[in-house]
């Protein structure tokens, strides 16, 4: 029989959380998160979990990140009937551990944040106007270190006070390597509702969080760029862009930049103000693009010349043309810089899809724009 080796829990909790589409394998929508932070001996040593509630009993998994090796947990669907405190049983060999979680206490959503931007390793965004912020915590995910089992790694994490709308990512991370200008990232932007309405907590405190998670590589160039949220494609299909910018002022121009592929398809989101021009990027290749509008409208347009689609605009657009074998580099925030404006001011909330040469929609991941508005890529690590 195994030898015992004494269990130590530390912060259990449950709370409910909302995520935004992710490429992390993490389910959207709303769930109900419970666990523990903190075991030892942890999952690597041995240790096992289960959760208990209503007649109900679950495994409760160890996830062994480099920032939180120590912690089991799960997430579930909401259910009415499982609102109660859950009863954790940890075992290693003979050793036993019996722990209990918080209940909930609201399953109201908290508000994305918005905006998101990268400037350089600097990042921002807006807060929503809504109470109940207490806490603004970021998560950093490396796609190119994944772990067994458990997805990407988490290689940075920082809790802030709920009015914070930035910060800067250190060049060494918490698994000690470099942020690395070839690696795919995920950053997780968390807002907080706690038990004591400030931003010194424990896990068991959360009461709600809200999730939101954009894709980046760290740039090679300062330049400020909105990061999309990303809805991955089914069945090999290309993903979805999702932007969710603020504020956009009328004739400002936004530039968007989608290397490596055949082209994109814009459209404004719901009350957004229409596209007023577009202006594609001279140099690359022929340096003519097909730009196609609702209606069957198809145009050639020479690189370097603003294409006007008149007084109105146009609530979509496509581009064609970009040639394969232009060699622009993926990792390239402009490589093919793509200037739009608006009709109005406004906010966009519109969506980017890709259009990917053949055989290349694996390699379709993750978008950014940039400001002076919107930069566009497409970047794998």
């Amino acid at each position: 029989m195994a030898a015992a080796t004494p269990i130590s829990v530390d912060d259990p909790y449950y709370y409910s959380v909302i995520s935004s589409t992710n490429t992390l394998g993490i389910t959207p929508g709303q769930r109900l998160s419970f666990g523990a932070q903190t075991v030892v001996p942890n999952g690597s040593a041995g240790t096992t979990a289960t959760a208990a509630q209503g007649g109900v009993t679950l495994d409760l998994p160890w996830f062994g990140t480099t920032t939180f090796n120590n912690e089991f947990s799960r997430s579930m669907t909401p259910d009415n009937t499982l609102l109660g405190p859950w009863t954790l049983t940890f075992r290693n060999g003979n050793d036993a551990t019996v722990v209990t979680t918080p209940s909930i206490k609201s399953t109201t959503p908290l508000p994305f944040v918005r905006s998101v931007r990268l400037s350089g390793s600097t990042v921002t965004w807006t807060l929503p106007n809504t109470p109940g912020i207490d806490a603004v915590r970021i998560n950093v995910r490396d796609h190119g270190n994944n772990l067994s089992g458990n997805g990407s790694d988490i290689v940075f994490n920082r809790t802030y006070a709920g009015t914070r709308t930035s910060i800067t990512l250190p060049s060494v991370l918490n698994n000690g390597l470099p942020l690395n200008g070839s690696h795919y990232y995920t950053v997780e932007i968390s807002l907080i509702d706690t038990a004591t309405n400030t931003a010194s907590f424990t896990q068991s405190q959360i009461e709600r969080r809200s999730r939101l998670y954009v894709d980046f590589t760290p740039p090679a160039t300062t330049s400020s760029v909105y990061l999309p949220v990303v809805a991955p494609g089914g069945s090999g299909a290309p993903p979805v862009y999702h932007f969710d910018i603020a504020s956009v002022a009328a004739g400002t121009v936004y530039n968007i930049d989608p290397p490596a592929v055949a082209g994109y398809d814009y459209a404004i989101g719901a009350g957004d103000p229409n596209f007023a021009s577009v202006l594609l990027p001279a140099g690359i290749g022929d340096g003519v693009y097909q730009v196609t509008t609702p209606g069957g409208g198809s145009f050639q347009v020479q690189g370097g010349s603003t294409f006007s689609f008149g007084a109105a605009g146009v609530a979509s657009f496509g581009v064609r043309g970009i040639e394969a074998d232009a060699g622009l580099s993926q990792d390239n925030a402009t490589a093919f810089v793509t200037g739009v404006t608006f009709i109005r001011a406004g906010q966009f909330t519109g969506t980017m899809m890709p259009v990917p040469e053949p055989g290349a929609a694996a390699l379709m991941l993750v978008g950014l724009l940039s400001l002076a508005g919107l930069s566009r890529r497409v970047t794998r690590g």
